[in-house]
């Protein structure tokens, strides 16, 4: 293994990707709830609903909570040994500018702060994914660079049609914007899972 801390910190993003999906596979079933509780018009149907949403909303929460902060290990774990370049590094500044852009949009400006953090996790995958290819560069692995190539517009354009969405407040767009987000986080697994692969070698 020529990168210890390349692949043990690649791992630990993927685990982070994994639990993130699970958490994220929650959350639609959430909108989903909340969107047929909403077009049955049943009073009962609408409290289970909103009692269910809640339970599911407090697990997904505690498994994105458990998901960022092993991204943050990984990330610092593979800065360590990333040939030639910073990307891991930019990529855990961009982690630590979300979190404090999330916690701003708490209080003030939240549509603004809630654009700003998906910028920042954006291009926290954006560098994760450069500093992929660093490594992808020193194993002479020209196919994993281009499928981070691909993966980098796919990203781009779902966080992009993410962000519109989320200024319409609408049950259906809530959960078209989970199935996109849902979607993206499975091929950034997928490449992650590649990228593991060539870093156990």
């Amino acid at each position: 293994m020529r990168f210890p801390n390349g692949y043990n910190g690649v791992k630990k993003i993927w685990i982070a990707e994994v639990i993130g999906l699970i958490g994220g596979a929650l959350t639609l079933i959430g909108a989903l709830v909340t969107a047929i509780g909403a077009a049955a018009g049943s009073a009962s149907v609408a409290v289970g609903g909103a009692v269910a949403t809640g339970a599911v909303a407090i697990i997904a929460a505690i498994a994105g909570l458990v998901a960022y902060v092993i991204n943050i290990v990984g990330i610092n774990q593979a800065k360590q040994d990333e040939p030639g370049t910073t990307n891991f590094n930019t990529a855990f500044i961009l982690v630590f500018v979300g979190l404090g852009a999330t916690f701003l949009g708490m209080f003030f400006l939240g549509n603004v702060f809630r654009v700003i953090s998906n910028i920042a996790s954006l291009g926290v995958s954006v560098f994760v994914i450069k500093g992929i290819q660093s490594y992808a560069k020193a194993y002479n692995n020209d196919q994993l660079i281009s499928t981070g190539n691909t993966v980098l517009i796919l990203l781009v354009c779902v966080t992009l049609i993410s962000i519109i969405l989320g200024f319409f407040s609408s049950g259906v767009l809530t959960v078209i914007s989970n199935i996109l987000s849902l979607c993206q986080y499975v091929v950034y697994l997928v490449f992650l899972t590649k990228a593991k692969n060539m870093l156990a070698a």
